[in-house]
């Protein structure tokens, strides 16, 4: 895989994720954020402030980047913030290209930490599920992302990380009960995690 990802959870050193998202954006010593992570060969992919699940101050930021580029080389242009974590990922199932996210709605990030081996097992199930799961017109709803964490390591446990869009909160309640072929399927998926976990954010549309 010649592509990867780099996932930067930010803190500003204020109070509010504006500030931050400003600040990526900001021109400072002849150059933003921005700017810095292209010359690297780096892009955003999208820039997301919590609605539950991040603090106040606090953002996501996803770069689609070259392989083995190092989390913290990519990290270091972000000099109006307090870095909490830097991770690389291996893109799975999807994305299969890149494009920016520009869709509004609901952005929901689900953790996996799972059991040792599973990673294969876990793309496989999730992929059929998603052939009905999309399908359900019930409710509008797009895995965006389903990536590997391959640093930093964690050791015994492999984690991944789940993105998926859906227009609203009702259609993730509504999601909550997907077509008996994918709940299938999670089940199983379910199985082989230790732990999970969810954030909801909204995507930052330049300007914002």
């Amino acid at each position: 895989m010649s592509e990867e990802y780099t996932l930067l959870h930010l803190a500003a050193r204020g109070r509010s994720w504006a500030d931050l998202a400003q600040g990526l954006r900001t021109v400072t010593n002849g150059q933003s954020a921005e700017r810095a992570w292209e010359e690297r060969g780096a892009k955003v992919w999208g820039m997301f402030a919590g609605l539950f699940g991040l603090d106040s101050n606090e953002l996501f930021v996803i770069l689609h980047n070259p392989a083995n580029a190092s989390p913290v080389a990519l990290a270091k242009p972000v000099d109006s913030a307090h870095v909490l974590r830097a991770v690389r990922l291996r893109p799975t199932a999807r994305p299969t290209s890149f494009g920016p996210l520009s869709k509004n709605g609901l952005y929901v990030f689900r953790t996996f930490r799972l059991k040792p081996g599973s990673v294969d097992a876990t793309v496989r199930l999730s992929r059929q599920a998603w052939e009905t799961f999309e399908a359900d017109r019930s409710y509008q709803a797009a895995p965006l992302g389903l990536f590997e964490v391959i640093e930093p390591e964690v050791s015994q446990d492999e984690n991944m990380l789940l993105l998926t869009w859906y227009d609203s909160f009702e259609s993730w309640e509504l999601s909550r009960k997907p077509h008996p072929e994918a709940a299938d399927n999670f089940r199983q998926r379910h199985a082989l995690t230790t732990r999970s976990g969810a954030t909801a954010t909204r995507l930052l549309m330049p300007g914002a």
